[in-house]
């Protein structure tokens, strides 16, 4: 009996610690949907402008891989959306330091032998309690994370990406967070050194430490939140590009490039409420793109606004709808396009961790591409396309 009680002292005296420190999280979701996709590109009788720009294309293997102009006509598919996998966590340190990081990789399942990991939102970095935290990594853009829970149809083909430019992560980037002020207000800030990236004209290369950088103030109390957020010089027309990154909306073929750099200014405001019963919210972006380029100075907004209504603890009701020029920038002023988006949809929890779900999301293209932008000239080329979506889906969270 006393070899047993010292047993169990010893083992509780090994277990205990381990139990104390800090343990890393594992984290991710599954996500898949079953659905029809209908894309519909017409131009003066043709596919839009050659394809070039229609809607959106996707950036990087697991993508979603969203409308890119193609004529498709009706297809039903499978997707695996933006699953993903991750693992976080923080150590305390002297000083009242504590040191966080987190790797987080998404992966498509749904199509092929192998899951093709892309990454996400991954770093390392160190946090103070009366400072904030500062860490180095690839991470959600400023403008991107001022999106709050405005989306209702995040990680899908009704993502607000379909619509609004301004939806990127970048990579290389210094970030610091700021500590709640008051009534839950945040400063955040993120730079982008230049790593000797070249230059569109050939003559400079980019070595300072903030080549691109942006700044928001943003709030988050109770129910609200709220933000305004600005980037300058982080999009692929600006001072930081790397040959072979053409964004989220490119051509195919023979890109198309402005001889010269051009300076790209993004400003987004954003609210709403968000509330276990009910949610509303707001985003509204502009995006100036200019330079000694011809073609290239007009501005391009979007706005769009989202709710969601909860009947019961289990199922949500969501709807959004928005219109943006910021989706169409790759042709500067000769680009009069704009695109509509409107969705309607619904989630059912079958527990804590699990949803089914299911949206139609409608998407149209009106205006006319005409005039010079860099070496591509059009002609009073008319787009009128479509892209629209019917999707079943469930996702689990761990």
């Amino acid at each position: 009996m006393k070899k047993q009680l010292l047993a169990i002292a010893v083992s509780a005296a090994s277990v205990a610690p381990m139990a104390s420190m800090a343990q890393p999280e594992v984290y991710g979701r599954f996500d898949a949907t079953l659905q029809s996709s209908e894309a519909l590109s017409q131009a003066n009788g043709s596919k839009a402008a050659g394809n070039e720009n229609s809607i959106t294309s996707a950036t990087s293997a697991g993508n979603t891989g969203r409308y890119n102009g193609s004529d498709t006509g009706d297809q039903w598919e499978t997707r695996s959306n933006t699953s993903m996998v991750g693992v976080r966590g923080d150590k305390e340190l002297n000083g009242g330091l504590s040191a966080i990081y987190q790797l987080e990789m998404q992966f498509s399942w749904v199509d092929g032998n192998t899951p093709n990991f892309t990454n996400r939102n991954s770093f390392a970095g160190l946090h103070g309690e009366d400072w904030g935290k500062v860490f180095v990594g690839r991470f959600d853009s400023i403008v991107k994370d001022a999106e709050f829970s405005v989306d209702q149809f995040g990680w899908t083909d009704a993502d607000i990406g379909v619509l609004l430019r301004n939806q990127n992560r970048y990579s290389n980037t210094i970030n610091y967070h700021s500590p709640k002020i008051g009534p839950g207000i945040q400063v955040k800030a993120q730079v982008i050194p230049g790593e000797s990236r070249q230059n569109f004209d050939g003559d400079d290369r980019q070595t300072n430490i903030a080549e691109g950088y942006g700044l928001s103030v943003g709030m988050e109390e109770g129910n609200m939140y709220g933000a305004i957020a600005y980037e300058s010089n982080v999009e692929t027309f600006g001072n930081i590009f790397t040959a072979g990154q053409f964004g989220q909306v490119a051509p195919p073929g023979t890109p198309f490039l402005p001889s010269q750099d051009l300076d790209v200014q993004t400003f987004r405001v954003s609210g709403g409420l968000d509330d276990d019963q009910f949610g509303v919210g707001f985003i509204w972006d502009q995006t100036e793109t200019s330079g000694p380029d011809n073609g290239f100075d007009d501005a391009k907004t979007g706005w769009l606004v989202s709710g969601r209504f909860n009947p019961t603890t289990d199922l949500a009701v969501k709807a959004q709808y928005g219109d943006s020029e910021t989706r169409f920038h790759y042709f500067g002023d000769a680009d009069g396009r704009s695109i509509t988006s409107a969705t309607l949809g619904a989630d059912y929890m079958l527990g804590k961790q699990t949803k089914l779900y299911t949206f139609y999301s409608m998407n149209e293209v009106d205006g006319t591409l005409d005039g010079t932008a860099g070496n591509a000239t059009f002609n009073d080329v008319e787009d009128d396309s479509e892209f629209n979506v019917l999707a079943f889906g469930m996702q689990h969270k761990f």
